[in-house]
């Protein structure tokens, strides 16, 4: 039944009611009332942005989008200098963002309000409450009216109509948070996915509604009554009350008579025929292309295997999150931290890129033999506790360092990483002085520099047994190369002497 509520408004009431009868019960009617001014899709499925939340579809890429990027962990970071950044937790906004942004809200709760809210109207609101001196003290949803953007005297403020927890009233552009959707309507303002996407919605609840009023009719396609003869208005009505009592799930399986020669005929579609699950598929997988939501996230395993669950993880990450998490981060670095150039927020996406539990452990692996973790750090990724002795980075001994001439030399040539280098440091670094001492007044004395590296060579005859003795291996000509001014082993790698 498709009604335009508009007309009602030019029509007689006695007109309407000899039209048909309205129940409550008929969709339309709901629709008409509560719908009045939504979107009318071709499917005859009016769209809002409340309505479309019926849609398990996009119900389900909604919570997934919310639920995954509340759940990661915010840092606040301060710039240190010389490219270092340091947490700071002190901050008030490490509390606002990471454990209670006001005194009703956890964090958790207030990204998932936010980000629910930004994809269905397009835009996402949230006041800044600051103490006198301008510290920043709570952070409050707008879910009121959608706040109006005014210029005037060239200062930019939100017309703000209020609700329970924000004041009606004019606020600066600096205390409001605003994040918009993907799609920007206008450079101020973000279009709402729902409105965009309202007739692939509305196919998707077309089809759900379809199946639900089979189920209720009861669960066959419908068919037919056929009589040579006209019935009368009697007939008709005794017809009807007949009918009325053989609908439902409750009434499948009854044996139906009709009497007064009706001959029932079956519609010659089948269920197999509709291909309803072919359809509801389809318009699931482009509802999920509108929010950036790998299929397997939403319980859709039809094409779904080990790996490209597991990619499809990774593509969730990057490719829907990241986007959100580098927005949000923006905003808040624009209003949140406008006074602290140096102080920013960042949501941290490791969690989700590890992978599995084997390729997150052999990417701790690499990175810490690398010397670009420390042990306790990618025991912190685990929940361990830390261990003393492991915050120093390790080094492959196997590596070397490339010249620009295209010379390798070892980064650690001459070094030892174990027990024999640390008990003897105070002798290997009285030796390097004294090398260098040496090689300069050979230098002023005319020696040449193959004698003098030959003779300190030798003058390190017994801390080159004091490693042998401790099982160890110390390379003489490498620490005394290594000794050596910059200028110096420049000088001897040209030559070649090196070598």
């Amino acid at each position: 039944m498709q009604l335009n509520p508009l007309l009602w408004l030019t029509k007689d009431v006695k007109e309407v009611q000899n039209e048909a009868t309205y129940t409550l019960k008929d969709d339309a009617v709901l629709q008409a009332f509560y719908g009045a001014l939504a979107l009318v899709t071709s499917s005859g499925v009016r769209i809002t942005q409340e309505s479309s939340l019926r849609s398990v579809a996009v119900l389900a890429c909604l919570i997934v989008r919310a639920e995954t990027f509340s759940a990661l962990p915010v840092r606040i970071l301060r710039d240190a200098g010389a490219g270092v950044e340091e947490e700071d937790r002190t901050h008030a906004a490490y509390r606002l963002l990471t454990i209670a942004p006001n005194e009703l809200m956890t964090a958790g709760e207030f990204w998932r309000w936010k980000q629910i809210h930004e994809d269905v109207t397009g835009n996402a609101y949230a006041r800044i409450e600051r103490t006198r001196s301008g510290a920043l003290a709570q952070i409050w949803p707008l879910y009121g009216p959608r706040p109006d953007l005014n210029i005037a005297g060239g200062q930019a403020f939100y017309r703000y109509q209020g609700d329970d927890l924000t004041p009606r009233g004019d606020y600066l552009a600096g205390d409001i948070l605003h994040w918009k959707g993907p799609v920007l309507r206008t450079p101020f303002e973000g279009a709402s996915l729902i409105d965009l996407a309202s007739e692939a919605i509305g196919v998707s609840l077309g089809s759900e509604q379809f199946f639900a009023r089979l189920l209720g009719n009861g669960a066959h396609f419908p068919g037919y009554l056929e009589k040579e003869e006209a019935l009368s208005d009697q007939d008709m009505e005794a017809l009807t009350q007949q009918l009325a009592g053989h609908s439902g799930l409750l009434a499948t399986g009854r044996l139906r008579i009709f009497d007064r020669g009706l001959k029932y005929k079956q519609n010659p579609m089948s269920m197999r025929d509709a291909q309803l699950t072919e359809q509801e598929r389809l318009q699931l997988q482009k509802i999920c292309s509108i929010f950036r939501m790998p299929l397997a996230m939403v319980q859709d395993l039809t094409h779904g295997t080990y790996t490209n669950s597991e990619q499809q993880d990774l593509w969730l990450a990057k490719h829907t999150i990241t986007p959100i998490c580098v927005d949000t981060e923006r905003v808040c670095r624009h209003r949140l931290f406008y006074r602290e150039p140096t102080v920013r927020a960042k949501w941290n996406l490791d969690g989700l890129l590890r992978g599995d539990y084997k390729t997150r452990s052999e990417g701790d692996a690499i990175l810490t033999r690398g010397g670009i973790l420390l042990r306790n750090e990618a025991r912190s990724h685990y929940d361990l506790n830390p261990i003393p002795g492991l915050d120093r980075p390790l080094a492959e001994l196997n590596m070397g360092v490339v010249s620009e001439d295209g010379t390798i030399t070892s980064s650690d040539r001459g070094q030892s990483a174990g027990p024999a280098a640390a008990l003897l440091a105070p002798l290997l670094a009285d030796a390097r002085d004294r090398i260098r001492c040496r090689y300069a007044d050979d230098e002023q004395n005319g020696r040449s520099r193959e004698d003098s590296i030959i003779g300190s060579v030798a003058k390190l005859a017994p801390i080159t047994q004091a490693f042998a003795l401790a099982g160890e291996h110390f390379d003489a000509l490498g620490f005394v190369l290594a000794s050596l001014p910059g200028d110096t082993r420049s000088t001897l790698s040209e030559e070649g002497s090196l070598a």
